[in-house]
């Protein structure tokens, strides 16, 4: 099967797999060495990708390749061969260094096809046989130096729904549902997933480009592969996971009824076998994902609400199995109230009992990504580094038992299972002092094969044995001068100057002359140097297949090793919550199913952390029937938007099973979050800062429910006055009749009449004080509105020239002044008279000229005249 890559209709500010040979021919018009050939054919078979050709301890890269890789890579572009006309551009890297070349073109978007040498040169008959064992894209890379996730995603579109499978290559598990296809929830999760790499039948590239024309998308730089049509056949798919997990039928992933994400999880799975060249027994579950028990956070609320930001201040893991399982956590906030005052429950025990506290934290420092470990062993890469991390992991597993098992009474969160078979066998099998710097023949402990037992002797004791031979040949011989040696040349000998050779034995075999002296060899010398010299080829072949049965049984205890792994990032992640509970002033916040959020004394934890002076703590209040929407007003930088997005984000950290900051919390389940904050263009749809405002205001309207928060920052700003003002106002009045709750800053102080409209509207505002000619911002939050913002202020704090700023307040003056006097809003108005409007001159005229009739006197003739003339008026200045 080859891999398809995108082509250049693709939207330019979306990653594809980029082309690596533009004007690759067919090998058989090739001219040129037997290698060269060779290199053609495989290349052929990989066109979209950087071909990493082995030839001795380099990979080398020619012809279009060696040119990308010598850009890419900053590399010396050479060549190959004397003739300038037939001269081959090349390029190459040491084998050893590979990793880090290959994560520089991964970056730079292209992909990396390994080829090597797959038989003994020594064996060779002709050219050496070479193939690719494995291909390398965005989301297959297995990133060496990072903990992160990177997912690879799959997607099968028809016109009204799409099959979506997902995973993390170096977990164990494929993840895919059904849903339909134009709602925001598949932008929500590509948003939050950390998708490196999308894959989708070629023949949906076109839908494929609307979806990724998403701003939010267009953000995370996802790599685009089309793949062959006939992978996301169901029927072929159905046989391949049935075969790949050896079962008779889907049910039990819950597949039978779902041929969209059957399609796409059995493509998923041979695209990953495909660029691996290897079965991935790894990949060994499939489960149905759903957002039914988990909030739905939207894609401009992911980003809005920083929640990468708000991880990283939050983060206290050890390993980086927690890591994720932390970051997989905050984004997906659970909805129900059980498992999270379980995880509550967890935090508190752990937290009162600091020697457990500090048993765990040193467990778990010893823990590598053993998540990691199993998959680059399935991926086939075997280093002694694997096999020894999860051997000392599981050694680890009792004594990891013996600290939670007895908390497990208490909170089932706690439980471990062991796996004593594959530990027990591990750790006869592998050594723990492995030297990994060169671990060859070094990994296999001692005991467990006799033959590899006996090589290591002739290998360690040969000094001593060679010595005792020696003296042994002296005594025999009478020879004090006898001495044994070696040279790689004729190997080991027995060397006697020619003054003692009458007392030479009759079966030495002379094997070199010297000017003074013999060399001899005996039988038993000859049979010791084979063994010496073939010792350290036999170990690595003893200890190659050992190896390969190791690899094996770690691979089928998969799913026991994934569960492990499961536990110990738990317990990372609660030992993380624990030392975030024991910050200052953090609570366990009361979960209800009340639709109440009520917050004393709260705080935003990454503003708090990360600025330098006392933050300024504030409650907030928000339910159903009296406080479900807020106008919260106040000047420029005085702090509503750090307290609506505090609010959420607390809802968030709650909702995870984490302690918060503030001084006491209720609050209440939240289904869904949405924010519009923030202004950004989408210049490459034609979209405006507007209308990107106006789309996820949207989204929000038709996606709302009475169990959301929604988050408001400065609606109907990006267009004029009265335009944005009644935008926002009729938002504001279409949420104020409804009951969701509503955090809504605005600088559009017209709204706060509001309150006097609609039960459960409340007006705020960010308190500041007047000194002299300063503001002060007292960031407090309290009940009222205001109808100052202090633009002009912050404008002079920013440093805008004093003689602007002279301008805008005599400006501002004279506006002020005009509209004094003027009824901003009557209650009992419509909407729409909320303005002053401009006089008409027309309608003036028109209007003193009736004035001034008196229609008691006038003739029917003076009437008609009259008439005849309002209408010329009228006519001619229309």
């Amino acid at each position: 099967m080859s891999m398809q890559s995108p082509n250049s209709t693709l939207n330019p500010g979306i990653r594809s797999n980029r082309l690596a040979a533009k004007d690759q021919t067919d090998p058989k018009d090739i001219k040129g060495t037997p290698m060269l050939k060779q290199y053609h054919a495989i290349k052929a078979e990989h066109k979209d990708c950087i071909l990493f050709f082995r030839l001795g301890d380099f990979y080398e890269m020619f012809f279009e390749d060696a040119k990308v890789g010598a850009r890419v890579l900053d590399l010396v572009l050479t060549s190959r061969g004397k003739d300038p006309s037939t001269k081959v551009p090349m390029c190459g890297i040491p084998y050893h260094a590979a990793e880090n070349y290959i994560a520089r073109l991964i970056k730079a978007g292209y992909k990396v096809a390994i080829c090597e040498q797959v038989e003994d040169p020594a064996e060779a008959k002709g050219i050496v046989k070479r193939d690719v064992t494995r291909i390398i894209s965005s989301g297959t890379y297995l990133d060496e130096n990072s903990t992160d996730s990177r997912v690879l995603i799959c997607l099968n579109p028809n016109k009204k729904d799409i099959g979506i499978s997902f995973c993390d290559p170096t977990l164990g598990t494929i993840q895919t549902n059904e849903i339909p296809f134009h709602t925001p929830k598949i932008i929500q999760l590509l948003t939050k997933l950390p998708v490196y790499e999308c894959l989708y039948p070629e023949s949906k590239t076109e839908a494929m480009k609307e979806l990724f024309n998403h701003p939010s998308l267009k953000l995370k730089n996802i790599v685009l592969s089309p793949y062959d049509d006939w992978c996301f056949n169901p029927d072929i798919a159905k046989k391949s996971l049935c075969e790949h997990f050896t079962l008779a039928n889907l049910h039990g992933f819950g597949l039978e009824e779902k041929p969209l994400a059957t399609a796409s999880t059995g493509a998923l799975l041979e695209y990953l076998r495909h660029m691996n060249k290897q079965p991935l027994q790894h990949l060994d579950k499939v489960s149905l994902y759903t957002d039914e028990e988990h909030v739905f956070i939207s894609a401009a609320a992911f980003y809005g609400l920083e929640l990468n930001n708000l991880v990283k201040t939050l983060d206290h893991t050890i390993t980086p199995l927690g890591r994720r399982k932390l970051y997989s956590w905050f984004y997906h906030p659970l909805k129900d109230i059980k498992q999270i005052q379980n995880r509550q429950h967890a935090t508190k025990i752990l937290k009162d009992q600091a020697g457990i506290q500090k048993d765990l934290k040193n467990l778990l420092s010893k823990i590598p990504d053993l998540e990691k470990n199993i998959s680059r062993l399935s991926c086939g890469y075997i280093h002694a580094k694997d096999l020894l991390a999860i051997r000392n992991t599981l050694a680890e597993l009792p004594n990891f038992k013996k600290i939670i098992d007895p908390l497990s009474n208490e909170n089932p969160i706690f439980q471990m299972e062991d796996i004593p078979d594959l530990r027990t066998y591990l750790l006869k099998m592998v050594n723990e002092d492995i030297p990994l710097a060169k671990p060859e023949g070094k990994v296999i402990c001692r005991g467990v094969h006799d033959d590899l037992d006996q090589l290591r002797d002739i290998q360690e004791n040969g000094r001593q044995w060679l010595k005792k031979l020696q003296e042994e040949e002296i005594k025999r011989t009478g020879i004090n001068s006898l001495k044994i040696g070696f040279n790689k040349v004729f190997g080991y000998y027995i060397e006697i100057t020619k003054v003692h050779a009458k007392n030479v034995p009759s079966d030495y075999i002379r094997k070199q002359t010297l000017v003074n002296a013999e060399r001899y060899i005996t039988p038993q010398l000859k049979e010791y140097e084979e063994k010496i010299l073939t010792a350290q080829d036999k170990i690595i072949n003893i200890e190659n297949r050992l190896i390969h049965e190791i690899r094996q049984e770690i691979l089928n205890q998969s799913l026991a090793l994934h569960q492990y792994c499961e536990n110990l990032a738990t317990l990372d992640v609660l030992y993380s919550f624990c030392v975030l509970a024991q910050s200052p002033n953090y609570i366990v916040p009361t979960v209800t199913q009340e639709s109440v959020i009520d917050i004393k004394e709260g705080r935003h934890p990454f503003v708090e952390k990360n600025t330098e002076y006392p933050f300024t703590a504030n409650d907030t209040l928000l339910d159903c029937e009296e406080n479900h929407l807020i106008i919260l007003t106040g000047p420029n930088m005085a702090g509503k938007s750090t307290y609506i997005r505090q609010t959420a984000i607390l809802v968030i950290m709650a909702q995870v099973g984490s302690f918060i900051p503030a001084q006491s919390a209720r609050v209440g389940i939240v289904d869904k979050i949405f924010t519009r904050i923030g202004a950004h263009d989408d210049i490459s749809k034609g979209q405006s800062t507007f209308m990107v405002e106006m789309n996820e205001t949207a989204d929000i309207l038709n996606n709302v429910t009475d169990r959301s928060l929604v988050i408001l920052d400065e609606i109907g700003r990006g267009t004029s006055t009265y335009d944005g003002l009644s935008l926002a106002w009729a938002l504001a009045e279409h949420l104020a009749k409804g009951k969701t709750r509503t955090l809504f800053a605005t600088h559009f102080h017209e709204l706060t009449s509001l309150a006097e409209l609609f039960p459960g509207v409340k007006n705020y505002n960010v308190a500041v004080k007047e000194w002299k000619d300063k503001i002060i911002f007292l960031h407090k939050i309290i009940p009222g509105s205001t109808d100052d913002s202090y633009g002009i202020y912050v404008a002079k704090l920013a440093g805008i020239p004093e003689q602007i700023i002279a301008r805008a307040r005599h400006k501002l003056t004279e506006l002020e002044s005009t509209s004094r006097g003027r009824n901003p809003i009557d209650p009992n108005e419509e909407q729409l008279n909320l303005f002053t409007p401009t006089p008409d001159p027309v309608a003036e005229e028109i209007k003193n000229s009736l004035e001034n009739i008196d229609i008691q006197n006038l003739t029917p003739l003076e009437a008609l005249n009259q008439l005849n003339e309002l209408k010329r008026k009228l006519e001619k200045d229309c």
